[in-house]
């Protein structure tokens, strides 16, 4: 049964998945979604620009480790969708048995080959990140974005409204509130979540879309980051204890 959750993507170690744990309540209806980056570079070992949030692909089965309250997701980056399956089966087989699925951070990811790794594992599910890439190319139209997610609907289970792509940039709220409108009356069977800017100290903007829309999702990276773009525990606990707490409201 599909949940909506609450993210942190960029984790990197076990230690990390562990004291996000231990912010979930006993009683929510929201999951903890534990997010592991892997693009087309990590995955052949070629140096990224945010190496520190990129774990080693051979330690991705550390971090998934079992817990009915959470959702572990590979979130994977590619500049098109050409061997997808493939590629997603290989990532899966190093992900051991507690992956969940995928989000796809990529352009128009290709329905032919998502229907392959779905049949490969059907208990698996699809995330479709709707970036600021494809925002521009649907001409930032809430019909538009809303006519595309449907065009997946049979594919995905959820759809991430994410501007900001990790770099921390706060999102519209007016215009993911337009967005959201459209999406949970026309296309009620993909669950929706928004991205964008998110930390401890920018919860409070996105307090009126949770309780329109309580079975939204969220997801938080960049504000996530210290200096030196490691992943600060401290912040993530603070963002996963409110945003938990106004779920519960």
């Amino acid at each position: 049964m599909k949940r909506p959750y609450i993210g942190v993507t960029g984790v990197s170690s076990p230690e990390e998945v562990t004291a996000a744990r231990l912010c979930i309540p006993e009683d929510s209806n929201h999951a903890l979604m534990v997010g592991c980056l892997v693009s087309e570079k990590s995955w052949n070992g070629i140096p990224v620009k945010w190496h520190h949030r990129h774990p080693d692909p051979s330690r991705l089965s550390l971090l998934f480790q079992y817990d009915p309250k959470v959702i572990n997701l590979v979130h994977y980056h590619a500049k098109d969708s050409e061997g997808l399956a493939e590629r997603l089966d290989e990532i899966a087989m190093k992900s051991g048995p507690y992956l969940h699925g995928f989000q796809l951070n990529m352009m128009w990811p290709d329905r032919a080959e998502m229907a392959h790794y779905l049949d490969l594992y059907p208990h698996h599910f699809f995330v479709m990140q709707f970036g600021v890439g494809m925002q521009k190319a649907a001409d930032f139209d809430p019909k538009t974005i809303v006519a595309v997610v449907k065009s997946y609907a049979d594919l995905v289970s959820y759809v991430l409204l994410d501007p900001s792509g990790g770099r921390g940039e706060e999102m519209d709220t007016t215009f993911m509130r337009r967005v959201l409108t459209l999406l949970v009356d026309e296309c009620p069977q993909v669950m929706p979540g928004i991205a964008g800017g998110l930390g401890p100290s920018t919860l409070h903007r996105i307090t009126d879309l949770i309780r329109d829309y309580p079975q939204l999702s969220i997801d938080a990276e960049g504000r996530l980051r210290d200096r030196d773009d490691h992943l600060d525990t401290t912040l993530m606990m603070e963002y996963l204890d409110g945003a938990f707490e106004l779920f519960s409201e």
